[in-house]
């Protein structure tokens, strides 16, 4: 090491010294910086642009999936399904071709437990949906075979699937489309979304499709399955209340013979409205999310008990000093929550008024405390993380990381050590 990098490692601590000597809040200038496992570079070696959660298996490989990038499909790819080792070493698994083999994977992986991986894209499939392909849900076997399971047509069959998927113990699928289904209630005359089931060999079953009135509209997050095998998640707006114009979001339950009941009808007035990302579900039946609204218009974590009583149990600040627009929480067995918020934090409010995200925890008792702020070397993070059994956080931000071809960030996967 150069002694120009001894005297900055050591005016470095110096500087987090004095600042935690003085009660301030170490967040911007102390906070430990998530290790950069992989910069992806883009269009034509290698992804762009990573969205959906990442999927870890036993042996410490990351799976997901980037929006862009790939070798197909000028002039700047329609996305891949990546692996990368524990080491940093990243594997182009797939390059969608745009075509029959679907398009612009927008959501994450699940595995089942032989290895195989499973997820959807956005478009490609066919020629419906002003000819882009409404959509697919794929498997990518462990040997690398892609296989379309389903691919939407864009009726009332569903279109525009942006969610991850969920795998029952028999090997259905379970999911959502963004749009399609036939509801007239919404923009456009695409539908509000569909709740999907999937069985192994295909056969898709159409379990509720909303209306945008009071049962909802666009579902937004991950479903999340009982024991009972009831499904239950949230849509972003729709509903009774109205927020802006429109609905403020439902949280829902469908059973297996499809029939909906809505939980909770959010209002920004009673703290949360607009709520998206997947849903954690506890033992005793709490329902734990993140909406990207109400509050003070930066949204909140929220629970939902039993009785149908709803909670904000934290509201974000915004920039300079907290997270905006969180997406997402995964739990773990203290009761902790972790996450991340599109936008908001310190470092990039300096320039930017909203920030470039953050990373957070919010404690079993309500404290939250920002783990790192993002900066312009890895900004917009996306929803929700990944823990190891040591604790330590996995994801990706769909901005920083190297330059791309189309003059943009290409985005990162990070490991944040607690």
């Amino acid at each position: 090491m150069s002694a120009t990098s001894n005297a900055s490692s050591a005016i470095y601590a110096l500087l987090c010294a004095i600042i935690l000597s003085s009660f301030l809040s170490p967040n911007a200038a102390c906070a430990k910086n998530p290790r950069t496992l992989h910069s992806f570079t883009g269009y034509p070696n290698d992804g762009d642009s990573p969205n959906g959660p990442l999927v870890r298996d036993g042996a410490g490989n990351l799976f997901g999936t980037t929006y862009k990038g790939g070798n197909d499909c000028n002039p700047w790819g329609c996305g891949t399904i990546f692996k990368i080792e524990s080491d940093g070493a990243e594997t182009v698994l797939h390059s969608f071709a745009g075509g029959s083999d679907g398009a612009y994977p927008f959501a994450g992986l699940i595995a089942d437990k032989s290895g195989n991986l499973y997820g959807t894209t956005s478009g490609g499939g066919g020629t419906g949906c002003s000819g882009f392909g409404c959509g697919t849900v794929f498997k990518l076997s462990a040997d690398g075979t892609e296989t379309v399971l389903y691919a939407f047509k864009g009726g009332s069959d569903g279109e525009d699937p942006q969610l991850s998927l969920t795998l029952d113990e028999a090997g259905n699928l379970y999911g959502a489309t963004l749009e399609g289904g036939g509801g007239t209630g919404c923009l456009g005359s695409f539908g509000c979304g569909i709740v999907f089931k999937l069985t192994a060999d295909g056969q898709e079953t159409i379990l509720h499709a909303f209306t945008g009135g009071s049962d909802g509209a666009y579902p937004a997050g991950e479903l999340v399955l009982d024991a009972n095998g009831n499904a239950y998640g949230s849509a972003s707006e729709g509903g009774s209340n109205q927020c802006n114009g429109g609905g403020c979001g439902i949280l829902f339950r469908i059973a297996l013979d499809g029939a909906e009941t809505i939980l909770y009808t959010f209002c920004d007035c009673e703290g949360s409205a607009l709520p998206g990302g997947t849903l954690v579900l506890d033992g005793a039946g709490n329902l734990y999310g993140t909406a990207g609204g109400g509050g003070n218009g930066y949204g909140t974590v929220f629970k939902f008990t039993p009785d149908s009583i709803e909670t904000a149990l934290y509201t974000f600040q915004g920039p300079p000093n907290d997270g905006a627009f969180p997406d997402g929480l995964i739990g773990d067995a203290q009761g902790n929550f972790y996450g991340a918020t599109e936008l908001g934090g310190e470092i990039c409010a300096k320039r930017s008024r909203y920030g470039c995200g953050t990373l957070f925890e919010l404690t079993a008792g309500g404290t939250e405390i920002v783990l790192y702020d993002f900066t312009r070397r890895d900004f917009w993070p996306g929803p929700e993380v990944v823990e190891d059994k040591k604790g330590n956080l996995y994801g990706v931000t769909s901005g920083g990381g190297d330059h791309c071809p189309d003059g943009f960030r290409c985005g990162t996967v990070f490991k944040f050590k607690r």
